[in-house]
Parts: structure tokens; sequence; C-alpha cells
């Protein structure tokens, strides 16, 4: 009788599988939650355990397993046990739980690994699967007016209130609050991300502040100017590394573009950072206050003076334009040459995305839910000769797309 535990390791159409032999018990159950929360952070979120050669299972083997189910379960992902021994089953059927960890197969795993992959491309070093294609077009929404911020500043005539009746994706300079006075020493910058809002106020705590949709309780901000779409993405692709271990945001805009028959996109994206280049408002732009002035420019706009928030998971939205009308160019910054866009980035601690196919909407209740927003920015392109910090870079992800209609 094995009086250690082996673990053997296989993977099989996105599912990972351990093959668990000899003793679950309190010295060796410390293996098992180890490798199970290893699996996590390698993206592996469908696990079946194969535990029909384990002799001996303790409570602390037990308590292991109910500790990784949960894990897994927090990010939606599945633990189940395919197989088990006599001495497994009758543990785990004398505590009730033998039914948590059966059937192996459920509606859960089916829909994580339910990833028709239509098109593969490799460039820049990166690995592009196309999931889902198809022609819905993204009705752009915007409203106020970008270029105050390089004049006298807002007033109370430029406030507008932004509620999330449907689900919408958006960005701009707003404020959580009850009206323009209560607001007014906080705007900063804010992302609409379906039934969720985020932002950062520019008063003196810049601690970020969201509200998200629960029972009747509608997301809503104050904005200054916001732009953005109601849901409608019709193409997602992953990207994962084969020999370069980041990619910039523009070689992701140009595969965006190359998979959309549009000159103008919207996108959401999940990723792994790299590092980030950005900015934010450090005092609100509101009554006189002018950001960009100098040499004031220095104590009311925090640029990243290096990229920042490396190996944190960023939702970004944002839109890229090629051909966009005249009228939205006060909202546009250059992206790269020949596009100009704008795109907010919602920042949160690192947490494994799963390998292939991502849930969006579920993946974003689940971050408001059981994460915390580290910061919102406005990502921007440092182009500066030798002193530039170029743009913001990242190491894997999920993108979300749809052509923009006007």
């Amino acid at each position: 009788m094995e009086k250690n535990l082996t673990i053997v390791q296989s993977a099989s159409e996105g599912r990972l599988f351990l093959d668990v032999s000899g003793r679950l018990d309190a010295n060796w159950a410390g293996y098992l939650d180890d490798t199970l929360r290893k699996a996590i952070e390698e993206g592996h979120y469908v696990v079946g355990l194969d535990l029909s050669k384990v002799q001996f299972l303790s409570s602390a083997g037990i308590r292991t397993l109910v500790k990784q189910h949960k894990a897994f379960s927090a990010v939606s992902g599945v633990l189940s046990i395919t197989a088990y021994s006599e001495n497994v089953g009758s543990v785990l059927d004398m505590v009730g739980m033998l039914q948590l960890f059966l059937p192996a197969e459920t509606a859960a795993s089916e829909a994580l690994l339910s990833v028709p992959t239509e098109e593969v491309l490799r460039e820049y070093g990166y690995t592009f699967k196309v999931c889902h294609s198809g022609d819905a077009c993204a009705q752009v929404s915007s409203r106020g007016n970008p270029g105050l911020l390089a004049q006298a500043g807002f007033t109370a005539a430029d406030d507008a209130l932004l509620r999330l009746e449907k689900p919408f994706f958006g960005l701009g300079l707003g404020a959580l609050g009850s009206d323009f006075d209560d607001c007014k020493s906080r705007y900063g910058e804010f992302i609409a991300l379906g039934d969720h809002l985020a932002y950062v106020p520019s008063d003196a705590s810049g601690k970020p502040d969201y509200m998200t949709r629960i029972g009747n309780l509608i997301p809503e901000i104050h904005t200054l100017y916001s732009l953005g779409v109601e849901e409608s993405f019709s193409r997602d692709f992953i990207f994962t590394p084969e020999t370069e271990k980041s990619i910039e945001l523009s070689r992701l805009l140009q595969i965006a573009f190359k998979l959309n028959d549009s000159e103008d996109i919207a996108f959401l994206m999940f990723a792994e950072s790299a590092g980030l280049v950005g900015a934010n408002l450090l005092q609100s732009p509101v009554e006189g206050t002018v950001p960009f002035s100098f040499p004031e420019v220095r104590e009311r706009v925090n640029f990243t003076t290096e990229p920042i928030h490396n190996k944190a998971l960023c939702v970004l939205f944002g839109l890229a334009c090629r051909k966009a009308p005249q009228a939205l160019n006060p909202f546009l910054r250059p992206l790269m040459e020949g596009v100009l866009g704008h795109v907010h980035a919602a920042v949160f601690p690192y947490m494994p995305l799963q390998k292939e196919q991502l849930e969006y909407r579920s993946t974003l209740e689940l971050l408001f839910e059981k994460s915390e927003v580290l910061d919102v920015l406005h990502l921007l392109r440092d182009s500066r000769e030798s002193v530039g910090l170029g743009e913001s870079l990242f190491r894997s992800g999920h993108c979300w797309t749809a052509g923009l209609k006007f």
C-alpha cells in the first residue's frame, strides 16, 4: 500500500485530469491543495480528479477538496471527481459531500469547453484563436465636449446623468454622487462595463469606487462627457504567447481590425498586464480649473512615469477608429499610426483567466463581487523620442470586438 501521494497530470480537450494515488491525509493533503491552486493560476478551470487509487481519505483531505471546490466555483470553474475508491466514496457519502463533486459533466463544464474556434492566426510571436464571429455593429453614443479640458473647465451645465438601464460599455469623466455640487470636486476617469461602473475620484482620497447592478439598483454616474456603445460584441479572440513574452496594445488592435470588416471598432478586453502607460486626474476639471495648463499640470494630472500594474488583471474598453466622423474627434487620441481612439482600463488584483472560452458577463460579475478595483486609467501612447514610455503591454487575454456605426 502506498504511504505517499502521487499525482499524474494530463490534459485533453480543455480539461485537466489529475490521477491521484496513495493516502489523502494530513501529511499529503497540502500536496493536492498546492497542485489544484497552481492549476487555477495556470488557467485550468475544468479539472477532474481520479481518486480510484486513493486508499485512505481523512478529514484533512476532505477539507482540501471542499476548499478547492469553493476556489473553482469562485472563478466559475468546475472541480469534479471522475472516479473514486471504495474508501473515498464511503467517506464522502457519510459526510454528505459525494454529490458535491458529482456528476463530472455539468452544464458549467460544457459551457467552459464549447469553444468553436474558427480561425488561428500566428503573428508577433503570439497565437490568436478566433472563437466567434458575426456581423453585428455597435451604435456609438457620445455626450459632452472633452475639448473643455483644455479651456476654462466644466460647469454645472455640462453635467449629465448616465444610467445603465441596459448593459452599456463606455468611458469618460464622471463621479458617483447625487448632483453636480456633490460631484464637482471628484470628477475623474470612469469606465462602464455592462452592468457595472468604476471610477477614480480626483479628490485627495484617490480611492477607486464602483457601482454594480444588484436587484433593483441601477448603476448611474454623473458625467462631464461620455463615449460608448450598447452591448453588441460580435467577435472574440484569445491571445497567448508563443515566443514573445508581451504584446503591445497597438498590435492587438491591428489583429482586431484584421478580424473585423470595419474601419472603426469597439473592443472589450480582459488581459494580464505587463505594464500600463496612462494617466488620471488629480484635480477635478470644473469651474475654471484647466488640468493641462503649465506648470499646474504637474499637480493636476497623474502621468505614469514608468509602466505600472505589472501582472494585474485589466479590463479594457475602448474605441479605435480609422474613419470616424469629425464630430467624434474631440473624444479621440492617437493610438497608432492612422488610428485614433480612446481607451480606459479598470485594474484588479491578478486572477488567472480561463485558457479557453471566457464568458465576459459572468467574469465581470465575479470581479466586482469578489475582487477589488485598484485603479482606472486612461491609457496613452507615449511616443516622445528617447524618453517616451511607449504603450501598454499585455501577456495574454481575451478580446471581444464590434464594428461601429455612427
